[in-house]
C-alpha cells in the first residue's frame, strides 16, 4: 500500500479491469453477469474548452471501453498552494464542483466514476479550519507523542485515530460531499494501521479497548504495546481494532450511501496482508480492492489472491500496482493480467506498453466476455483456510508490523498454495468462517490443511467431520496440524516435514507431499504435461455448460523457450464435449492451433504456440 507522493503527482495511466460488484454467499459461487472494466485514471485529464484540466480522461477509457473510472485529486488552498491531507469541507466542495462536468459526461458515456479518500492523514491548518484540535483526532503513540508521518508527504502530515467521534464527523461530511457531487463510489487511501500502528493510546482507544476488554475477558485491560496471538488477550485485541476500523467505514459512508443506495466503498489494500481476511469476514468494503504488495508478481503465482477474494464471498478483487517496475519486463503484466482474468479478478497496469493491456481489454470485454463473467470454479482440491488459524499462526516474536503484511515464513496457506502450483494442481481456497462452508465442502475431492499452529475447534471439527462422513480425502501438513488432527483414520493422509521457507522461490515441493497428492487422486483433474512447475492451470464452468481452462506460465522468456503447452483434463461426469479451441489475446491472430484428443473421459490438449498465457474453451455439445 505504500506508496510516495512523487508517484502519484506523476502523470501516470493506470488502467484496472475488474469483474462484477456483488458479494456472493462463499467460494465457488458464480461470478456476476455483468463484466466491469475499469480504470485507475489517476494522472489527470485533457484541457477542456475553459482551459482548465478534467480530473481524468473519459473519452480515452470510452475508447478501450471502460465503464468505471477511479480517479484523483488534490485540494487547492485559497492562495492556489496544494492541500495534503483530508481537505476541509469547503475546499473539497470546490474539486466537486469541478469533477461535475466530468461526471456528467462518463455517465453519459455509461462510466460510472469512483471518488478518493485519505484516509487519517491531516495538517494542523485543515483542523483548525474544520473546527477541530489536534488533540481531539490525533493518533497517540505508546510513549504518549502524537504521531505524526512524512511517508507520503515530506512536510510531514498528522495521523488521526479512527475512534475519533471528530475525525468520523469529517469524513462522513466529505464522503457525503462526494455522492451529492454524483460520484458512484469511493476509495479510501493508505490504511489507517499502516500508518498509525495498531496500539494508539488515545482517550477513545483506552475507553473503548477498557469496555471491550472488560466484556470479552472479565476486567478492563490497558492498550498492550506488542502482539501475542498464543494469549485471548492478544486474539480479542486484534479482532476489536478490526472491528473498530469496520465501525469508522461502515459509520464515515452511511450519510453517503443515503445519498446515493449503490454508492460503492473501496479501500486501498494487500490480500497479504494479516488484516485482509478479517475485514472482508466483517463485510467492512464493497468491493475488495488490493495491491501485489508481499508478492514477487510475474515470477510468482498470484493467483492465491483472487482465490482468498472468493473463498470470502467477492464475486471480484479489484487489483492494482503499488509500484511502477512491477509490470518491467513486460512479462510481468502479461502473466498478472492472465492470472486475475482465471479466477475471478481484475489487474491494474501502468502503461498500455506493447498493447498488451487493450489487448486484453478487447479480448475479455468483447471476443470472450463470456468466459469471464457468471463462470464458477470446478477444482477438486481445495485448500482449508481459516482466517483465524493462519494469522494467528504468527509467533509473538515474529511478528513485525510493517503495513499491515502477513511474513510468508508464517502465511501457512500461502505457502500450501505455492507447493500446488508448482506441483500443476489445480485448486481453490475453502474459508471455513464464513456460513456454508459445509455446503461448499462438497464440491472438493481432496482437502489440503496447511501447516498451522493454531486452531479454534468450534471452527474446525465440523469441518473434519464432514470430510470424514462424506469420504473426502484430507492431506495434513506439519506437526502441529497432525496433533490437532490426532486421527490414523484411512482418509487422512500425513507430510508432516513440510518445509517452511521465507518466499515462493525457495519453496521446493518435497517428494512426500508429491507422493501424497498421487495417493489421494489430487492430481486426477488436470496434469501438466511440462514445465509443470512454473505452469498453471484453472478451470472453470460458464452458464452456458462450456468450460474454460486458463493456462499460464510464470517466469519470463525464459521459461517460454519451450512454446508448447501440455495437459490432460478429466472431463467432469455428465460432460458431452463437442470441440476444443485455444485463443491467446497477446498474439495475433488470437486463435491458436490446438491438437486433443479423447479417451474415455480423459482430454489430452496440446498447443505449439504458447506465449505465456492460453484459453482453451471446451465447448458442450448442445
Amino acid at each position: 500500500m505504500k506508496r510516495s507522493m512523487k508517484r502519484i503527482l506523476s502523470a501516470i495511466v493506470v488502467a484496472v479491469l475488474v469483474f462484477g460488484l456483488t458479494a456472493c454467499n462463499g467460494g465457488g459461487e458464480a461470478k456476476d453477469d455483468k463484466l466491469i472494466l475499469s480504470w485507475i485514471n489517476w494522472s489527470g485529464g485533457p484541457v477542456r474548452d475553459d482551459g482548465t484540466y478534467s480530473l481524468w480522461d473519459s473519452a480515452s477509457a470510452e475508447m478501450v471501453k471502460v465503464n468505471q473510472i477511479s480517479t484523483y485529486y488534490l485540494a487547492k488552498k485559497s492562495d492556489g498552494s496544494t492541500v495534503f491531507g483530508v481537505p476541509t469541507n469547503e475546499q473539497l466542495e470546490e474539486v466537486m464542483e469541478h469533477a461535475k462536468y466530468d461526471i456528467d459526461l462518463s455517465h453519459e458515456k455509461g462510466i460510472r466514476v469512483i471518488g478518493y479518500s485519505d484516509t487519517v492523514q491531516f495538517s494542523k491548518e485543515s483542523a483548525t479550519a474544520m473546527g477541530y484540535t489536534v488533540d481531539e483526532l490525533v493518533a497517540v503513540g505508546y510513549g504518549g507523542q502524537q504521531i505524526v508521518t512524512t511517508a507520503w508527504y515530506k512536510g510531514g502530515l498528522y495521523v488521526a485515530c479512527i475512534n475519533s467521534p471528530e475525525w468520523r464527523n469529517w469524513l462522513s461530511k466529505n464522503l457525503k460531499a462526494t455522492a451529492e457531487a454524483g460520484f458512484d463510489g469511493l476509495q479510501y487511501d493508505l490504511h489507517p494501521y499502516a500508518a498509525a500502528g495498531m496500539f494508539c493510546q488515545c482517550d477513545h482507544c483506552v475507553e473503548l479497548w477498557a469496555k471491550r476488554s472488560e466484556e470479552k475477558l472479565g476486567t478492563a485491560r490497558t492498550i498492550p504495546n506488542a502482539f501475542d496471538f498464543s494469549t485471548e488477550e492478544g486474539r480479542v485485541y486484534w479482532q476489536w481494532k478490526m472491528d473498530c476500523f469496520g465501525d469508522f467505514l461502515r459509520e464515515t459512508t452511511e450519510a453517503a450511501k443515503k445519498e446515493n443506495p449503490d454508492f460503492i466503498l473501496l479501500m486501498n489494500n494487500n490480500v497479504t496482508g494479516t488484516n485482509f481476511g478479517f475485514e472482508a469476514l466483517g463485510g467492512v468494503w464493497d468491493m475488495p480492492t488490493s495491491e501485489h504488495g508481499n508478492t514477487s508478481n510475474g515470477y510468482e503465482s498470484t493467483l492465491f489472491m483472487y482465490q482468498m477474494a472468493e473463498a470470502l464471498g467477492y464475486s471480484d478483487l479489484y487489483a492494482q500496482y503499488g509500484t511502477d517496475d512491477e509490470i518491467d519486463p513486460i512479462f510481468r503484466y502479461k502473466v498478472n493480467l492472465a492470472e486475475s482474468f482465471a479466477v475471478n479478478g481484475g489487474l491494474s497496469y501502468v502503461s498500455d506498453k506493447y498493447g498488451v493491456g487493450s489487448a486484453m481489454f478487447t479480448f475479455a470485454g468483447g471476443i470472450h466476455s463470456e468466459a469471464y463473467t457468471g463462470t464458477k470454479s470446478i477444482a477438486k482440491v481445495a485448500i482449508l483456510w481459516s482466517v483465524e488459524s493462519n494469522v494467528y499462526s504468527i509467533p509473538v516474536d515474529y511478528f513485525q508490523f510493517v503495513g499491515l503484511l502477513h511474513p510468508y515464513a508464517y502465511d501457512f496457506a500461502r505457502q500450501t498454495s505455492a507447493a500446488l502450483v508448482k506441483s500443476g494442481i489445480t485448486y481453490d481456497y475453502l474459508a471455513l468462517e464464513p456460513e456454508g462452508v459445509l455446503d461448499r465442502l462438497n464440491q472438493y475431492d481432496v482437502l489440503v490443511l496447511p501447516e498451522y499452529t493454531y486452531f479454534n475447534s468450534e471452527t474446525w471439527e465440523p469441518v473434519l467431520k464432514a470430510i470424514a462422513e462424506r469420504g473426502k480425502k484430507l492431506i495434513v501438513l506439519g506437526r502441529d496440524s497432525k496433533e490437532f488432527v490426532n486421527s490414523d483414520a484411512d482418509h487422512i493422509t500425513y507430510v508432516p516435514n513440510f518445509t517452511q521457507s521465507s518466499g515462493e522461490s525457495s519453496l521446493t515441493v518435497s517428494k512426500a507431499f508429491m507422493d501424497a497428492l498421487k495417493e489421494t487422486g489430487a492430481t486426477n483433474q488436470v496434469s501438466i504435461k511440462n514445465n509443470q512447475d512454473v505452469t498453471a492451470v484453472t478451470a472453470r464452468k460458464a452458464a452456458d455448460g462450456n468450460i474454460y481452462l486458463h493456462v499460464i506460465r510464470r517466469g519470463g522468456d525464459d521459461n517460454l523457450a519451450d512454446r508448447t503447452a501440455k495437459l490432460e483434463f478429466t472431463l467432469p461426469e455428465g460432460f458431452q464435449l463437442d470441440t476444443v479451441t485455444g485463443e491467446n489475446p497477446f498474439v495475433r491472430p488470437v486463435k491458436v492451433d490446438v491438437e486433443y484428443s479423447l479417451e474415455g473421459n480423459t482430454l489430452s490438449i496440446e498447443s505449439e504456440k504458447f506465449d505465456t498465457y492460453l484459453l482453451l474453451t471446451l465447448k458442450a455439445k448442445s
